[in-house]
């Protein structure tokens, strides 16, 4: 009971004023009944933030932050799965399924609305490639990266043939799948080519950079580029494209990575590719592949 002082007549009187209780939106979530919690607003992102490893919300084909899946989704209740960690690709990506509730998600500005699905549960929106350049090496010598040296050709030129056959072989394999191209991101591939070399100079694996002491988006980040989510596939010692794909491919994290979007797959879409070679006495390849909604 909340009260209010009245003056009139000389004299002051009380008067009774009923609070009136302000209902606060919350979204429910829980691995099964018995641990779902009604949280509001900055409950559900305190919980589902992470300001090194974004902890992303995947539902219906797109990614959420948690500020953006809370406001088109309150009042809703969700079951959640699995949440990829570090050895994920450093990144939580946190899938849910509706349990209750037929509401359609609000409007939120600079998140891709889902569309239908379609049969493979994919994403539709395939960005445009950059173009570039197509280096093709001669036939007689193909993807030997010391044969095309002793050839003449330049150092970043043997790069290029090695990356861009690489996109050009992942993008085969989805097509088989059903799948969207990845397009080229020419930013993300420079990180990509840099990642490769550190690897070969400072003589590392995993994806843990030596130089930024951070791995995936927010290494990609810290080098000046400005990503929602970030990935990578890595490798030493393969000697063509050929061979690190086929390694990617028979490694079942590496594979659903490269099959982003696809049903079996614990990755949504990522519409964005970018591929790092480097080799010295031993080589190096990276992939990367990013998500094709806006920047944060």
């Amino acid at each position: 009971m909340v009260h209010a002082m009245v003056f009139g007549a000389g004299y002051p009187a009380i008067l009774a004023v009923q609070a009136v209780a302000v209902t606060e939106p919350t979204i429910t979530t829980g691995t099964n009944a018995s641990n779902s919690r009604a949280r509001t607003r900055s409950e559900f992102i305190e919980r589902h933030t992470d300001s090194v490893f974004p902890n992303l919300i995947h539902y219906r084909n797109n990614i959420y932050t948690a500020a953006e899946f809370f406001d088109a989704y309150n009042g809703l209740v969700f079951r959640h799965g699995v949440i990829n960690t570090r050895n994920s690709r450093g990144v939580r990506a946190l899938n849910v399924t509706l349990i209750n509730g037929t509401s359609p998600p609000r409007a939120v500005q600079g998140v891709l609305q889902a569309t239908p699905p379609a049969p493979l549960n994919v994403q539709v929106v395939t960005p445009e490639p950059e173009a570039v350049p197509v280096l093709t090496p001669p036939a007689d010598i193909s993807f030997d990266f010391r044969a095309l040296e002793a050839a003449g050709f330049a150092y970043e030129d043997i790069q290029a043939m090695f990356e861009q056959e690489v996109i050009r072989l992942v993008n085969e394999i989805r097509a088989e799948h059903g799948l969207p191209i990845l397009a080229l991101h020419l930013e993300l591939a420079n990180v990509a080519r840099l990642r490769a070399e550190e690897m070969v100079t400072h003589n590392v694996r995993g994806h843990l950079s030596p130089t930024t002491g951070l791995e995936h988006t927010a290494h990609a980040n810290a080098m000046g580029l400005n990503l929602r989510y970030a990935g990578e596939n890595s490798a030493r010692g393969s000697r063509n494209p050929q061979a690190v794909v086929n390694a990617w491919m028979n490694s079942a994290g590496h594979r659903d990575f490269i099959l982003s979007g696809h049903s079996t797959s614990r990755f949504p879409h990522l519409g964005y590719i970018g591929v790092g070679f480097y080799f010295d006495e031993i080589t190096a390849w990276t992939l990367w592949l990013t998500c094709n909604l806006p920047p944060r």
